[in-house]
């Protein structure tokens, strides 16, 4: 019997692909909680009792079977799964905007472990739905496999960050791009910056952002260091601050910088920039109409 336009591949119609993706999808939080964090904060300088204190937080998958009797009870377990994914997202996209390690990083990495572990529920409860009891078998040897695999992904993003051939990229063109602040408050009609990372200036300190492009230029000596921020200059003494910690470590650099406000220029601002090794930056005229330029709220 030939099978209609419509109908879905064979692979997307079978049982234990989907309890295969399911249970891949599972064990990689645990994975970026158990390998990524821990590392990912040890280069960003916490103290090693910190890291080790975060642990705490993957309490969440060992008592989850406290609450879920409640996820169970009330089924909708496609439902819960979307739902918690989505979350999950929303609380790495907002653990990655924010800087340091404060009260927030804490309760965005509880809140993740807490949504991983109801979605591990969801999950179990929709797998045992789907399968009859001869499928169970075959199924568990998928789910233990998959889940596995999904920790080791987590693990292989690590792994790959050292593969990465730096002077063949840089060859090509490359520059090693940094950001020393989040959010944007200027009023652009037209832009997504203040959507995307809000409006509210979160500043690195001068120091960490220096610490960052010295660990850059010691471990891949990059040609240029291109700094990514929405607007350089806004504010005008955090520019001033980074640009004067790079001269006084006295690091030899080709630094550009991709966006520069002309309102907040001024002399001293050019003169710490060149000695700090900018060497170009980027400044569009979006229009020559004043009227234009008030319609894309520039100037502002």
């Amino acid at each position: 019997m030939q099978r209609a336009a419509s109908d879905p591949p064979q692979l997307l119609r079978s049982k234990f692909f989907w309890v295969a993706l399911l249970y891949f999808s599972e064990g990689f939080p645990l994975g970026v909680f158990y390998e990524l964090f821990p590392v990912y904060f040890r280069q960003q300088g916490v103290e090693l009792k910190d890291i080790g204190l975060i642990s705490l937080l993957g309490l969440a998958w060992t008592v989850k079977f406290l609450w879920a009797p409640a996820i169970d009870h009330y089924r909708h377990h496609r439902l819960w799964m979307a739902a918690m994914d989505v979350a999950m997202a929303a609380v790495l996209i907002g653990f990655a905007a924010t800087q340091g390690f404060g009260p927030f990083v804490w309760v965005a990495i509880g809140a993740f472990t807490a949504l991983s572990a109801t979605n591990d529920i969801a999950i179990d409860g929709y797998t045992i739905e789907l399968l009859d009891r001869r499928e169970l078998g075959l199924a568990n040897g998928i789910r233990i496999g998959f889940y596995r695999v999904g920790m080791l992904a987590a693990g292989l993003v690590l792994v790959l960050s050292d593969w990465i051939d730096w002077p063949a990229y840089e060859r090509h063109g490359g520059t090693w791009a940094i950001q020393t602040k989040r959010g944007c408050p200027m009023p652009c009609s037209y832009c997504t910056y203040p959507v995307i990372e809000g409006r509210r200036l979160r500043c690195r300190p001068a120091s960490e952002v220096v610490d960052e492009i010295e660990e850059a230029v010691r471990r891949l000596a990059p040609r240029t260091i291109d700094v990514i921020d929405s607007t350089f200059n806004v504010p005008l003494d955090h520019a001033l601050g980074i640009c004067r910690e790079i001269v006084r470590r006295r690091l030899r650099l080709s630094l550009t910088t991709m966006g520069v406000n002309p309102l907040q220029v001024t002399p001293e601002l050019f003169e710490w920039m060149e000695r700090a090794g900018f060497n170009s930056m980027m400044i569009t005229p979006e229009a020559a109409s004043p009227a234009m330029l008030e319609s894309l709220r520039r100037g502002a």
